[in-house]
């Protein structure tokens, strides 16, 4: 089902896409209001001797493009210049 919207439009629920699971099901996944489209994973790790790895949700990075994603840090403690070293398909370490 697709629409051509010419005015407002309100949902009352939530709204998510179906998107295509490599075992032939569907996964909905909820985006944000933005610009662009876009999709979140969110998750948590911590540094150890100034290092950490963070996973990505298996099932939710076999459904978007790995390449290039964006990462957002926000340390919960004094760190000296926290940053995204590498960026990989399964996840990301941090230094």
């Amino acid at each position: 089902m697709a629409g051509i919207f010419l005015g407002d439009l309100r949902v009352f629920g939530l709204k998510s896409a179906a998107v295509p699971h490599p075992d032939g099901s569907h996964r909905l996944l909820y985006c944000l209001e933005s610009p662009d489209s876009w999709f979140e994973d969110f998750g948590e790790g911590r540094l150890v001797d100034g290092k950490v790895e963070v996973q990505l949700d298996p099932d939710f990075a076999s459904l978007v493009e790995v390449d290039g994603y964006h990462v957002f840090v926000t340390p919960y403690e004094e760190s000296k210049g926290l940053f995204v070293a590498e960026r990989y398909a399964t996840g990301f370490r941090g230094a």
